[in-house]
């Protein structure tokens, strides 16, 4: 079983959340796999994606978040932090709705984020 769809299993007292924005870059990552495989496999693999979506609140990106995300880009950028926008605009959403902690695979480009503590699985 993949790890995290284990780690997300064992998680059901705490409410789980994901943003839509990582939800683009789920998808993203499964065309550029699924599609060089054939239709079967694509299919297959977006019918995971999405039960594995059932198990977690979709955040979308609102205007709360867009701001959040903006302000947090400006300040890193006048800081000369370098930081992808889709992480900013994740870490902005989750910020915005008083979520402070984060599951990555990418702990190192969330640790520049003031506010927020970046986990792996």
């Amino acid at each position: 079983m993949d790890p995290a769809l284990s780690w997300l299993r064992a998680q059901e007292e705490e409410p789980l959340y994901v943003s839509e924005i990582s939800v683009f870059e789920l998808y993203v990552g499964l065309f550029r796999i699924s599609t060089a495989k054939g239709k079967a496999r694509l299919k297959r693999r977006t019918q995971d994606l999405e039960q594995v979506l059932t198990l977690v609140e979709v955040l979308p990106f609102e205007r709360g978040a867009s701001i959040q995300s903006a302000r947090l880009l400006a300040e890193l950028m006048d800081q000369g932090v370098p930081v992808d926008a889709r992480d900013v605009m994740i870490a902005g959403t989750a910020l915005s709705k008083g979520i402070r902690k984060l599951l990555t695979r990418n702990v190192k480009h969330f640790e520049r984020i003031p506010g927020l503590t970046a986990e792996s699985y």
